[in-house]
């Protein structure tokens, strides 16, 4: 089997030419010739595999220390852009949907808006760093999304309806869908729709409640005042005028449509390079 090697030391020709030594591969002998004087098992062109590198006359042979570590990540082409907050769909309808995330009850509180699928409380079990442990059919436990007290493991209870080990040391307590205020004019995609729930987001968020209003220049639903202090649940129309002005409302959601304040910054979001 034919070998070929790279040389980077010394220059000497103790070895070279002798049965098992080497010969030299050139563009050119010395007389300015095509080499033709190789011995008859040497490897032609011919012999290449179809994948091998040829060099072009005069072009430096990359030695290791040229190469990237085999772990390196490819710097963008010159023309590729970086995606940055100005890149978000103009189109409302083309971005995507945010979740608010999740909050856990103690004892046996319930949730004003429960987790629905055993998908979706698996998904809440990776956010919130905890065990998935699959669905069960319990009766005395609440239908829905649960952890268990010590707080190591997550289930889905696709059954009753009990509370008798909800909240006991060796029982469950609920994971709910938690809320998010908006900004502006942003409408929800998933909406607080009764005054309990809208009640219970504002007691978690930290607000006053302040009741019901039948507006008909906000949004109807679960609002906040622009300056942050009340919550109220507005049964009137579904106007925009005063929503996000500074003596008007936001909306308070499960989820909304994404914004470019959802989006990464221009630069402190992407990663580094890994080599010039």
């Amino acid at each position: 089997r034919n070998h070929v090697n790279f040389n980077i030391l010394g220059d000497g020709d103790g070895r070279m030419n002798e049965a098992r030594g080497q010969w030299a591969l050139c563009y050119r002998n010395v007389n300015g010739a095509p080499d033709a004087a190789a011995p008859d098992d040497a490897t032609t062109p011919g012999d290449l595999p179809p994948d091998a590198a040829i060099l072009p006359p005069g072009a430096d042979i990359p030695v290791e220390a040229d190469l990237p570590p085999p772990d390196a990540v490819a710097p963008p082409p010159p023309d590729a852009g970086i995606p940055v907050e100005a890149d978000m769909p103009t189109d409302v309808s083309a971005r995507p949907v945010v979740e608010a995330g999740y909050y856990l009850t103690t004892g046996k509180q319930r949730c004003s808006k429960a987790i629905e699928t055993s998908d979706k409380c698996q998904a809440a079990a990776e956010t919130l760093g905890l065990k998935w442990d699959g669905e069960r059919r319990w009766n005395n436990r609440y239908q829905g999304c649960l952890r268990d007290t010590n707080g190591v493991e997550v289930y889905f209870n696709s059954k009753g309806d009990g509370d008798a080990e909800m909240g006991t040391p060796t029982g469950q307590i609920a994971i709910c869908k938690a809320y998010h205020v908006l900004s502006g004019k942003e409408r929800c995609v998933t909406h607080i729709d009764s005054v309990a729930e809208c009640r219970k987001a504002a007691e978690l968020l930290g607000l006053s409640w302040d009741g019901e209003r039948n507006w008909g220049n906000r949004y109807r639903g679960c609002l906040r005042d622009t300056n942050g202090n009340d919550a109220y649940y507005n049964n009137g129309g579904s106007g925009d005028a005063a929503m996000g002005i500074g003596t008007g409302q936001i909306a308070v959601c499960y989820s909304w449509v994404a914004s470019q304040s959802d989006m990464p910054s221009p630069v402190t979001d992407m990663p580094p390079p890994e080599y010039d």
